[in-house]
Formats: structure tokens, sequence, C-alpha cells
């Protein structure tokens, strides 16, 4: 499928989340997939699974792009753990850092900036 076509990212995830639907430690988002383990040996089993899915329906990996093992990832603007989900520090600062807006174009950005983290609490 070429990513040129206008409803190629949607269609590709929901073809995505279809095969991954019954792997519950697999959080796939367009072609990225996140897999949760407890442990090393789980996370080999995990990758097993989820490889022979892949295979079942011809889906290749490229392992340049790949990261496998990590205790820690940055996903989608946000810091994932083993201890959960924190936003990242940088975008954080840059938060309690912003400027009093004077304009309205600087007050939307400051309310995208404090919707995107806005389960979060700021002190600062």
């Amino acid at each position: 499928m070429s990513f040129g076509l206008y409803n190629a990212a949607q269609t590709f995830q929901r073809f995505i989340h279809s095969i991954l639907q019954d792997l519950d430690f697999c959080m796939p988002y367009i072609d990225d997939v996140l897999v949760a383990s407890k442990n090393e040996k789980e996370h080999i089993s995990h990758l097993r699974i989820l490889f022979k899915h892949f295979q079942d329906q011809e889906i290749r990996i490229n392992p340049s792009k790949s990261n496998f093992g990590k205790s820690q990832v940055k996903f989608l603007g946000y810091k994932i753990t083993e201890k959960g989900i924190q936003p990242m520090e940088d975008k954080v600062s840059s938060i309690v850092n912003f400027p009093k807006p004077s304009t309205v174009q600087e007050m939307r950005q400051f309310v995208v900036m404090m919707n995107f983290y806005r389960r979060y609490k700021f002190v600062g």
C-alpha cells in the first residue's frame, strides 16, 4: 500500500489493529508497535508471538528501524517506563517556562501545549 494515498494511514492502522487485537501486550499505532513485558524472558516470548503474527500476514519488519528490549521509550510525546507514562521533560520545561502570552496567537499556542499534557499537574 502506498502511503501517498489519502486514507492509507487509517487503513493500515485498522489492518494492524485487526492482526494484533488478541495480543494484549501489544499497542499498535500506525506503523509502530509497543510491546509491554514484565521481564526479558516474557519479552522474548511476546516478540516470538508478535513475529509469528507478522509472518502469517507477510508483514516485514525493518530491523534498522526497530528497538527491542528497551526499559524506556519516547513515544508520541511521552516517556514510557516500567513506572508508567510520564510527560517528556523538555516539553514540561517549555510549558513551565512559557512567557506570559501577549497575543491571541501566543495564547492559542499555550492552550495547545497545556491541552496535550492536561492530565498532569505542573509546578513552576
